[in-house]
């Protein structure tokens, strides 16, 4: 078969088939405009297209970005600045509070005597080592360095209760006590006797008696009794002389005591 009988055979089979009207009512698709693929080469798939992102940043968000920026960088330059003199300060510090090397003087671990020529005060020598035996004693223990005949103590109206003594010590009046191991005169039960369990007694009638009356008279004892008002007990110790006189005899509420005024010189 030749051509031209090839195309008017597949003509008239074209023509066979069913022709459908076109639809004008339809709208067409829009082909979207697509960048042109590059010409591909010989043998090399075509490359998909390409697509670039653009990214819009605002003014003032630039700004604002470019602000932030400059505070940091200044923020790091100042903060630099003042590391440097905190460390110099930090090192002179250092070097001005080390402590000195040089050995200390050594102080003498010897306590200096007292001018007086008694031991020191806080030095174990001005402790005493017991406890007196009589209050005379005491008197003496803190009396050393006073001349024989000095008041050390001189008090008026000491009411003393029945029954009950006083030491004859230096300073202020003493408080009456009823423990006889702390008494070197006691105003015993018979409302007008006195006596002593640490030294000698006497009584002096004279209205006022002296340290040399006292330390000379020869009659002497350990209690007295009567000893009336306006008369004095004078007392000699180991190392104290006190003369107590008799101001006057008084009750109160049924308890007898006397009234004393009292002279304690050092002997």
């Amino acid at each position: 078969m030749s051509d031209e009988q090839q195309r008017a055979t597949r003509n008239e089979e074209t023509s066979r088939l069913p022709q459908q009207p076109p639809d004008h009512g339809a709208l067409e698709p829009r082909t979207p405009n697509l960048p042109l693929p590059l010409p591909n080469t010989p043998g090399q798939a075509a490359a998909p297209p390409r697509r670039v992102a653009l990214f819009f940043v605002s003014v003032p968000t630039a700004i604002l970005a470019f602000a932030v920026l400059l505070i940091l960088i200044g923020a790091a330059f100042y903060g630099g600045l003042k590391l440097r003199p905190t460390s110099a300060a930090a090192t002179t510090a250092a070097t001005t509070t080390a402590p000195s090397r040089q050995p200390s003087p050594q102080t003498s671990a010897s306590t200096p005597p007292s001018p007086t020529g008694g031991a020191a005060v806080g030095s174990p020598s001005a402790q005493p080592s017991s406890a007196p035996t009589s209050a005379a004693a005491s008197v003496s223990a803190g009396s050393a360095a006073v001349a024989s005949g000095t008041v050390i103590a001189q008090y008026k109206g000491l009411n003393l209760p029945i029954n009950e003594g006083i030491p004859f010590q230096a300073g202020k009046a003493p408080t009456p006590t009823t423990n006889t191991s702390a008494m070197d005169l006691q105003y015993a039960s018979y409302y007008t006797a006195f006596y002593t369990t640490t030294g000698t007694l006497a009584l002096l009638q004279n209205t006022a008696p002296t340290y040399q009356q006292c330390v000379g008279d020869t009659i002497r004892n350990t209690d007295l009794n009567p000893v009336q008002a306006h008369e004095s007990v004078c007392y000699v110790g180991a190392n104290v002389v006190a003369i107590a006189t008799v101001d006057s005899y008084n009750s109160l509420a049924g308890t007898y005591y006397a009234t004393l005024d009292v002279t304690v010189w050092q002997k």
